[in-house]
């Protein structure tokens, strides 16, 4: 995956090309164009978005006198609520409606009595859309854009990741910015007017008569450290004004931060430009703080990073993408490239959902034929005589009304006697009663076992079998007449006995 970041600053553009591979971040290149120049700026676009990298991120960033940082405490940690409370707590601390600002919260892991940091880097609408069209002139449309203050926090805990508290300035061609870091995190960020634009001004109103190839070697080889103010007042006026900018600088962060002991200087800027200002401004530091020194990264010396810092620092942001990345472009002001991208996935989404349709369909189809096949067979098997033709819902129609217009009995209700009619008959059997021409008293006869059994009925599988039941007596009697004329009516039959 490769990332890009964007910086406009002055008359030119830099750009910063990071390539990402598992968990390792390398610096493919460091470019700078002017904006003069539009060939250089064609040719360095085309090297940036080369075929084999269509999977990229481009990130800008706002100046930081565009962005207001402020730290919030609150009991909540679920970014939704946060989001929902953020116009009431930020409605006395913005210099600007709610209604004109974005505000990218950055919601942090840690939580102190239940309470969690949330650092919230808002700015005005207009100054955003303001900053797109300027990149919109160059044919760029980054699809997020984040803010110098926090480019420069990325890019000091990448390369200075034990370095967790710290003072660090960047010099600006126009502008500058100096940032207090606590635990790695934004704790102020301070912008103010100096740029390395004001210096070589300044330099010019000293020497009219210099050319401007002269200019740039007054600038290379002067010692801002020994400027005499009346040859050099112009000089002499911006150093003051940069010294008592440090000074309230730092008498600020030591006023905002009195729980903390911060001796780290951090110091960033194009300064191959002036190289001398950089030795200034370490001079200008108060003597307890150390000033880190930066690391080579890849083929690029310190220098060169130092010059980059900004756009390397924004393409680290997105990089990284975690709770720290701030990204404006939301809502109205999304990049087209990110709205393609949300149209491709909804797009992907809808052809998965339309195929698990269609599959549903298809799976439905094949079983409802598989069930439409089953019933059939069991239609065949109870009506035999029904023609299996058709569609399966004609087909039960038509079982329907043939079982509505005539109805058999049911094979299931057995017409067999039941055993108190069996047991009635055989208590008034005229073999077995008393009558008055038998010579044998009925007493005589004794019923010892009585046992009655269906041994054959109707089934599902064969409803028109035949019911029959089975009776064994038992009966004694000392009398061998009445036992034979009672086995020759059985023999004979009647209604009960077949």
């Amino acid at each position: 995956m490769t990332f890009i970041g964007i910086y406009t600053e002055d008359r030119s553009i830099k750009f910063a090309k990071l390539r990402k591979e598992k968990k390792e971040i390398f610096i493919d290149l460091l470019r700078s164009v002017h904006k003069e120049d539009e060939t250089s700026h064609v040719e360095a676009l085309q090297q940036l978005e080369t075929p084999s990298n269509k999977n990229f991120t481009t990130t800008s960033g706002l100046d930081a006198s565009e962005v207001l940082i402020r730290i919030l405490q609150m009991k909540l940690s679920d970014k939704k609520k946060i989001i929902s409370a953020l116009p009431f707590q930020l409605e006395g601390v913005i210099p600007f409606p709610w209604e004109e600002s974005i505000t990218a919260p950055l919601i942090s892991k840690k939580s102190k009595d239940n309470y969690h940091r949330i650092t919230t880097v808002t700015t005005k609408k207009s100054y955003l859309e303001n900053h797109i069209l300027s990149l919109e002139q160059w044919g760029i449309d980054p699809e997020n854009t984040s803010s110098v203050p926090n480019a420069l926090q990325r890019f000091s805990q990448f390369f200075h990741p034990e370095e967790q508290d710290l003072h660090l300035f960047h010099i600006g061609s126009s502008s500058s910015c100096a940032l207090c870091i606590i635990d790695s995190e934004i704790e102020i960020s301070y912008p103010f007017h100096f740029g390395i634009n004001d210096l070589l001004e300044a330099v010019e109103s000293d020497y009219p008569e210099k050319t401007k190839e002269n200019i740039l070697e007054i600038v290379s080889n002067i010692d801002f450290q020994q400027i005499d103010p009346i040859k050099q007042p112009h000089i002499a006026e911006i150093l003051f004004q940069l010294q008592k900018e440090i000074d309230r600088i730092h008498s600020y962060f030591q006023n905002k931060i009195q729980n903390k002991k911060i001796n780290k200087t951090l110091l960033c800027g194009s300064f191959a430009r002036i190289p001398k200002l950089r030795e200034y401004i370490k001079a200008a530091i108060p003597n307890e703080f150390t000033i880190l020194e930066h690391k080579p990264a890849g083929s690029y010396d310190a220098s060169t990073l130092e010059a980059y810092c900004v756009p390397v620092g924004l393409a680290l942001d997105s990089c990284l993408n975690d709770e720290r990345t701030v990204q404006f472009r939301q809502k109205d002001f999304i990049s087209k490239k990110a709205f393609k991208k949300k149209i491709k996935l909804l797009n992907t989404y809808l052809a998965y959902c339309a195929a698990l349709t269609m599959s549903a369909f298809i799976l439905g189809k094949i079983e409802v034929a598989k069930n439409e096949k089953k019933l059939k067979a069991l239609c065949s098997h109870y009506f035999p005589d029904q023609t299996i033709s058709g569609n399966i819902n004609q087909q039960i129609s038509s079982i329907e009304k043939k079982i509505g217009k005539g109805k058999k009995a049911s094979a299931l209700i057995i017409p067999l006697p039941a055993v108190s009619e069996v047991l009635a008959w055989l208590s008034s059997h005229p073999k077995l009663s008393k009558s008055t021409d038998s010579l044998i008293p009925f007493d005589l006869v004794e019923i010892k076992h009585f046992k009655y059994n269906i041994v054959k009925y109707p089934q599902i599988n064969n409803p028109n079998s035949q019911s029959v039941a089975k009776v064994d007596v038992e009966f004694s009697s000392p009398s061998s007449r009445v036992a034979r004329d009672f086995h020759d009516s059985l023999l004979k039959g009647d209604h009960i006995v077949d």
